[in-house]
């Protein structure tokens, strides 16, 4: 029985034209040949045929098979390094992969992720909405709680004094107007 070991990013296929490149990427530069990202290529990808190693620019785009987004891997012949892909997640294995090959262990990597950006301040706006939200009951309920201890002190000096009929009368003040929050 032989034990066959697929590559790492199988489910990436060598992508057909009419595929745009996605608008987030990242960037890096290192010290290596084409040639040897090539292999990393060859050997971490399922090509149908190998990628012919030369010294020129890189420019290999993918698809991926779970998604359907692409994925482009750019590299010039002075180490420069663009992985284009919206996932963030897939953008770093690339990148941990490629590093782990090569044996780099330090690497300044440039991110764009605009996608991702956009959703991170819009669940920071949802924050800052909900803390003031907080702040506001947090007010309120400080206020009521005098309101409750002044009322506490009306009641006791009535029944100490034993004036019931003042309490009967006009048992509580006026409360403030109350504020509603709706989602």
């Amino acid at each position: 029985m032989e034990i066959i070991i697929f590559p790492r990013f199988t489910l990436y296929i060598p992508c057909p034209d009419g595929y745009a490149e996605p608008k987030s990427y990242c960037s890096f530069h290192i010290n290596e040949r084409v040639n040897r990202v090539v292999m990393w290529l060859n050997q971490n990808f399922l090509l149908p045929e190998e990628i012919e190693s030369k010294d020129t620019d890189l420019d290999m785009m993918f698809l991926s098979l779970r998604t359907g987004n692409p994925l482009a891997i750019q590299m010039d012949t002075s180490g420069n390094v663009t992985i284009k892909t919206d996932d963030m997640d897939l953008a770093g294995d690339i990148i941990q992969a490629l590093t782990s090959f090569l044996g780099i262990e330090d690497l300044q990597t440039a991110a764009e992720f605009p996608d991702q950006l956009e959703e991170l301040r819009a669940v920071l706006l949802k924050v800052d909405e909900l803390h003031a939200v907080r702040q506001k009951l947090t007010a309120e309920m400080a206020d009521h709680s005098n309101l409750i201890r002044s009322l506490v002190v009306r009641a006791e000096d009535a029944r100490l004094m034993g004036d019931m009929l003042v309490l009967l009368n006009n048992p509580f003040p006026p409360l403030p107007p109350q504020t509603v929050f709706l989602p």
